[in-house]
């Protein structure tokens, strides 16, 4: 009667209500979550001063005043986040992360053009091979708290290999243009995710601090800082971005 989605609420309201509850692991559970939202942060001042270099010309209501400092050290601020983190929290997160790419298949991706067929199979092949990758990681880590080289270079490896097979799929199968070059555009995010991810693993609060503290917030810190510039310098002027500077011209 109202349009109002009620039992959407309800049920929404009860689920956070769960999370909030003390079990054993609602620790872990708090972490992952938190983590899991910082990681989009990332995007925030890579987004501001991407858009301050190839839309300089958008309309805008409000214009963040020293953009080219606040821009890095909002990066910076949210990748240590991440790697402060520790290791075991930030693997669950980039599990999660890869588990995506099924969903992405299911779906997003016959969209694009890739043949319903072939798009399942990848999705069905990630989910398998992740979930296998991951579980063979944690029971060589003995639960991720021990480290081992060995199965760290082999998750890496087959990770790795399972990311590059997805992108040459879908620059094989895709049909539309615009695809080919934001996929380039995002290389620069599958390269941060594996090295915070060792550095994670070498650093200070990883199973194998080779790298001991402070040296390592230094390190990292240094390695966000390039990814920044570099994901700045990959942004590129989007069609959506060239619809809304068209449409705000005539406001």
């Amino acid at each position: 009667k109202t349009k109002v989605p009620i039992f959407s609420l309800i049920a929404g309201t009860i689920v956070a209500a769960l999370f909030m509850l003390p079990f054993p692991s609602w620790e872990s559970l708090v972490g992952f979550i938190s983590l899991a939202t910082v990681f989009t942060y990332i995007m925030g001042g890579i987004g501001l001063a991407t858009l301050r270099r190839t839309a300089p010309d958008l309309k805008r209501n409000y214009k963040v005043k020293g953009a080219a400092i606040i821009a890095p050290l909002a990066t910076l601020a949210a990748g240590l986040i991440v790697y402060w983190a520790g290791f075991p929290t930030l693997f669950y997160v980039i599990t999660a992360i890869f588990l995506g790419l099924p969903l992405f298949f299911g779906y997003y991706a016959i969209r694009l053009g890739m043949p319903k067929n072939i798009s399942y199979l990848l999705g069905i092949l990630d989910l398998a091979i992740t979930l296998a990758v991951a579980f063979f990681f944690d029971i060589g880590t003995s639960g991720l708290s021990a480290a081992n080289n060995i199965a760290l270079l082999i998750y890496l490896l087959i990770m790795g290999s399972l990311i590059a097979f997805n992108i040459l799929m879908l620059n094989i199968y895709s049909k539309i243009d615009t695809v080919k070059r934001e996929i380039k555009a995002s290389y620069w995010l599958l390269v941060f995710i594996f090295v915070i991810f060792i550095l994670s693993y070498f650093g200070s609060l990883g199973p194998m601090p080779i790298i001991a503290f402070p040296w390592d917030i230094l390190v990292a810190a240094i390695a966000i800082l390039i990814f920044h510039y570099i994901a700045t310098i990959s942004g590129f002027r989007t069609d959506t971005i060239e619809d809304i500077i068209e449409r705000t011209k005539e406001i």
